[in-house]
């Protein structure tokens, strides 16, 4: 028998906001009959009208995204029903610390982290998860190994975070950059939004935003290579496997309007269409409501490359296979290109060539050598399967330098 007879849990589809994607939060919504209070609390999921629906009905019988979407929420609310049926909750504060695990106010930020890594587990977003895990070894840095509370995140804390992680040095001696630093506060700040949502910080606590604390924007870093340094690595031949093999692949990104080598590993021979390859991008594919395939195509070039890499299994290369769980894929994939970007820079020496280059360069290579010879934005922005044009603009910005830079030389 429930010893929590006074609460009633079940799921909702906030649609008080949206996401970017016009999506709205789902929330775990608990009423305490005693005081006619209600609380929501974030399920850390957004979804559209129609797909929350199809999972919530029961009688349905459901696939895809509405069965994973009805498993995740029917284990939340499965958690949340156990706790009031084993525990004698008395008020919200009481559920909030069996549910989450902290307390008012006073909860140590680790705790938060920690459930959102647990969260980015079960949605095998292993990128996110990566980066929950590193902002809680920068925290401990920060602190000294001390325990942050939730009530300790102010405007002061943030500025003092922000002027220790810049003022830093890293083993050679080089700066840690903005660009890290704002990734680590932007999933901060995610946190902090659903600690708002959760009523457990006021909206007068809230420490971002306008007159509070803003934070900073990475420096633009869509670096391509010259021309000239392009055509040295199209060229490049090396007797080391492991140089040719970073060079290869760097070539076949660009060649293939710079895709991510991330897609390039998950390229299946079925996706094959005489000289046509069709792929999703990962990066955009859960977020996006329209899964759009990208189109690049074999030639000559192209596939040599493939030849000369090409897996035994369902894969085109031989870098991740069917026997590998979600989780595995994505560390094979994360150890692939860091292999690619340390051999690409021992080969930028030899060449004498910017030693900060690595994979992703072959896409804003591929996408200034194109606008030089007058290709129309609107066909590289399909060619990157970007839904802003504004975001393709960015990856060709350094154009604007080089313009402003011959004006100067006119002087």
């Amino acid at each position: 028998m429930s010893k929590s007879l006074n609460f009633v849990v079940n799921i909702r589809l906030d649609r008080r906001s949206t996401d970017v994607n016009g999506n709205h939060p789902i929330k775990l919504r608990v009423w305490n009959r005693a005081s006619r209070k209600v609380k929501l609390y974030s399920c850390n999921k957004f979804s559209d009208s129609s797909l929350f629906e199809k999972a919530m009905n029961h009688q349905a019988i459901v696939k895809g995204d509405a069965f994973v979407l009805r498993t995740y929420l029917d284990r939340v609310l499965s958690n949340a029903t156990e706790i009031l049926e084993k525990n004698d909750v008395k008020s919200h504060t009481d559920f909030e610390k069996l549910m989450f695990g902290r307390t008012k106010q006073s909860a140590d930020l680790s705790n938060h982290i920690d459930r959102k890594i647990c969260e980015c587990d079960i949605n095998q977003q292993y990128s996110s998860k990566d980066i929950y895990i590193g902002l809680k070894k920068l925290l401990k840095s920060f602190s000294e190994g001390n325990n942050i509370q939730v009530a300790d995140v102010s405007v002061k804390w943030l500025e003092s975070l922000e002027k220790w992680y810049l003022g830093r040095k890293k083993s050679n001696g080089d700066s840690y950059r903005i660009s890290g630093y704002s990734i680590y506060v932007r999933h901060l700040r995610i946190i902090i939004n659903e600690l708002v949502d959760e009523e457990l910080i006021s909206q007068k606590d809230y420490p971002f935003g306008k007159k509070r604390y803003t934070i900073p924007a990475a420096e633009n870093n869509k670096r391509p290579l010259a021309t000239e340094d392009i055509t040295k690595l199209l060229n490049y031949q090396s007797d080391c496997p492991l140089k040719q093999y970073a060079v290869d692949f760097w070539k076949l990104s660009y060649y293939w309007m710079g895709i991510n080598l991330r897609d390039v590993i998950n390229l299946k021979w079925s996706d094959i269409h005489d000289d046509k390859i069709y792929y999703y991008r990962s990066k955009t594919l859960k977020r996006s409501k329209v899964k759009k395939k990208n189109t690049i195509f074999r030639d000559d070039r192209t596939t040599a490359i493939i030849n000369k890499y090409k897996g035994a299994g369902s894969f085109i290369f031989n870098v991740i296979d069917e026997s590998m769980g979600e989780e595995q894929k994505y560390k094979a994939g994360k150890n692939f290109i860091r292999k690619i970007n340390q051999h690409l820079k021992k080969v930028a020496l030899e060449l004498d060539i910017s030693k900060d280059i690595s994979s992703i360069w072959s896409r804003h290579s591929f996408a200034t050598e194109m606008k030089k010879k007058k290709v129309s934005p609107y066909l590289i922005q399909e060619a990157f399967g970007h839904k802003d044009l504004k975001t393709t603009e960015n990856y060709m910005s350094s154009l604007v330098e080089d313009d402003l830079r011959k004006i100067q030389d006119l002087l």
